[in-house]
């Protein structure tokens, strides 16, 4: 708060406080967004370069498997092989052990020619004559000794019906049984049938497997970031490689993720806010494959340290520099307002002929002549008002001997009231008794309220003069709740809507007529109504009444219907005033809405 006050006494540390603001914020906000979008950019960019290294990943995986499927081919091509798994072949004879011979070349010849033999853990060619065709390292349990055996397996049926296309049967769980073949390095298996000289019948099943080691192999040539761990599933969801310490069900759930998103390339960031990392997936449609890299978050973004480190400093930079221009901007701002102070200062101790000094042209020269037009004009004025004062002095004396001694009227009505009782004239002694009421009523209250019984007696007061002079040509019924009689009004508010009813409505009207005067409680309003039976009028004098500066009949007072009602929205509110009603040769209806009032008072 002490810092508030300290700024508050200067307008030279107001503007300066407010300047550096209105620095500060666009600023800050500038530098933040640049840094935010660098971020940003920098995210998109690293996520697009690690997409992109995954692409010659996952093309070098689909290469090596296609050498895979090569060696199938070949095997499934080969004459000498079909002959070997032929029904009428028969073993343990010089034509056999010739044919033997001949497949066994045929895998030499290949394995020589083809790198990925160095991977190759087996090659299995099992006929449905019980020849055995085995190639590979690995001997004892994990060979199986014929093809009923391999039957037993799940996707037998599955690679069969393919017939003679490749299946690829992922992990191979007979070699990775830790109790079969313990110690040895995971395998990934792919099967397919072989056909007969004829191409028609399935004579047997190509089995090959391959060692996981092919991908650690080619993925340490790959340019994987720091930080980077690969993981590859294949068509089944099964887990065939994976870096060292990836974590398993997260990778997973990412790939939960990534299929649901449907796409076949791409990058997310996950959930995990305690530990973020980006996720780039590849899927290798031609097999059914995933292959994954995930990166720390922290490797997104490792240059940003950087990037805030240029942000701060140009703004602290542009904070300096902006800084020391209001500065001087506010104090050659603020020096001719000060000068102007010290003028005002004189005159305030008496110097009236003081005058500010114009410096320049701008909005403070303006001031400081302006403010010696006023001082001159000050001083003009204030003789001017001594002036005057003296001839309203002289003013005010004549008018008040040219006032009409209000006693003086009440006297004279007084006399001819006495006159009346003498000579026995009771209609004329009546008359004079009432109009004094009315006049002293009109004369002595200088309020503005009045109680609605008040009311109510000045309009009976009104109505018994009018009923002298129009001889009991109408009759007036007032149907007032008790409840209300305490309630206060604006004064001399009913009586301009009764003449109106007697002048407009029931004097030009043949015969007799009548007025009803009612107040209701209607929630927390009170609803008046003055009606007559007389006239009427119509929508064009409805407007006139309300709307027309000009009254063409006002009454007691020259108070007329639109005045009551631009009265009532002034003091009310607009939510209040008159509302009339009308039916031509018909009636006239003039309803008043009021709120609740218990006091003279004026706050509603």
């Amino acid at each position: 708060m002490k810092v508030v006050a300290f700024i508050n006494k200067s307008i030279q540390r107001k503007m300066f406080f407010y300047l550096i603001l209105a620095t500060v914020f666009p600023t800050a906000a500038i530098g933040i967004s640049s840094y935010l979008i660098s971020i940003d950019i920098l995210k998109t960019k690293v996520s697009e370069s690690v997409t992109e290294s995954l692409g010659f990943i996952k093309n070098g995986i689909e290469n090596e498997m296609k050498q895979v499927e090569q060696i199938s081919s070949y095997m499934y091509i080969n004459n000498d092989i079909r002959k070997i798994l032929a029904k009428d072949f028969v073993e343990n004879t010089p034509e056999s052990y010739y044919a033997m011979v001949k497949a066994s070349e045929a895998f030499s010849l290949y394995s020589i020619h083809s790198r990925n033999f160095s991977y190759i853990s087996s090659i299995q060619v099992l006929g449905e004559n019980g020849v055995n065709l085995l190639y590979g390292e690995e001997t004892g349990n994990f060979y199986r000794k014929n093809l009923n055996e391999m039957k037993t397996n799940v996707w037998y049926e599955e690679a069969e019906q393919l017939n003679g296309k490749i299946y690829w049967v992922g992990k191979d769980d007979n070699y990775n049984d830790p109790s079969k073949v313990a110690g040895k390095k995971q395998l990934i298996s792919m099967a397919r049938t072989i056909k007969d000289m004829n191409m028609v019948d399935n004579v047997g099943m190509i089995y090959i497997s391959f060692d996981n080691s092919m991908f650690q192999e080619m993925l340490r040539n790959s340019s994987i970031q720091k930080g980077g761990k690969i993981l590859v599933i294949d068509n089944h969801d099964e887990v065939v490689y994976t870096s060292e310490d990836f974590d398993l069900d997260r990778g997973k759930r990412s790939l939960s993720q990534i299929k649901g998103q449907q796409k076949q390339q791409g990058y997310l960031l996950d959930s995990d806010t305690a530990d973020k990392q980006l996720t780039a997936y590849y899927y290798i449609s031609r097999y059914g494959w995933w292959v994954m890299e995930t990166l720390p978050y922290n490797e997104l973004i490792k240059d940003n340290k950087l990037i805030f480190k240029v942000t701060i400093t140009v703004f602290l930079i542009c904070l300096l520099v902006s800084g020391l221009i209001w500065y001087l901007l506010a104090y050659k701002f603020v020096k001719p307002i000060k000068d102007l102070i010290v003028t005002m200062r004189s005159i305030k101790e008496g110097q009236l002929v003081a005058k500010a000094k114009i410096q320049s042209d701008d909005e403070i020269g303006v001031l400081s002549n302006s403010f010696n037009y006023m001082i001159d004009r000050i001083h003009i004025l204030f003789m001017k008002v001594l002036e005057e004062q003296e001839m309203k002095k002289n003013a005010e004396y004549k008018a008040l001997q040219a006032q009409i001694n209000p006693h003086f009227l009440f006297n004279t009505l007084n006399s001819i009231r006495w006159m009346a009782i003498i000579q026995k004239a009771d209609n004329i002694k009546d008359t004079i008794d009432t109009l004094g009421r009315l006049l002293e009523n009109s004369t002595n209250s200088v309020e503005p309220f009045i109680c609605i019984e008040d009311e109510i007696q000045n309009i009976k007061d009104y109505l018994s003069i009018q009923k002298m002079r129009y001889k009991d040509k109408f009759d007036v019924v007032f149907e007032i709740e008790p409840q209300l009689l305490q309630c206060f009004c604006i004064k001399f508010m009913l009586q301009p809507l009764v003449e109106n009813a007697i002048f407009h409505g029931i004097e030009p009207k043949p015969g007799f007529g009548t007025i009803q005067i009612t107040a209701r409680l209607v929630g927390n309003d009170i609803q008046m109504m003055v009606r007559d039976n007389g006239m009427g009028m119509d929508e064009q004098r409805i407007e006139e009444i309300l709307h027309n500066t000009e009254q063409t009949r006002q009454g007691l007072n020259g108070i007329g219907i639109q005045n009551v009602n631009d009265r009532m929205r002034m003091t009310y509110g607009e939510a209040y005033g008159i509302t009339i009603r009308s039916r031509l040769q018909e009636f006239t209806e003039i309803e008043l809405l009021l709120p609740v009032q218990y006091t003279a008072k004026e706050d509603l």
